[in-house]
């Protein structure tokens, strides 16, 4: 679960694919709703959401993203 102004700072949030995203409370509850009644979108989020993370947001990954922005700005 997310709310669709972390899209700003992760735009790799997916709906449905490795979130749940909302804006109000009750966009929120419904979401959490769902998930709850449904074993196969969850598995879907928590299969989504940890590729999501390996890919863009493990250590190494996102060490070397800084290392070379790092180097960039060092010129």
């Amino acid at each position: 679960m997310a709310h669709t102004d972390s899209l700003v700072g992760i735009p790799e949030l997916a709906q449905g694919r490795n979130s749940l995203l909302a804006t109000t409370g009750p966009e929120h509850a419904n979401a959490v709703l769902r998930a709850v009644g449904d074993a196969g979108l969850r598995s879907t989020l928590g299969d989504g959401a940890r590729s999501l993370f390996e890919q863009a947001f493990d250590a190494p990954v996102a060490a070397g993203t800084i290392v070379r922005e790092v180097e960039r700005l060092g010129g």
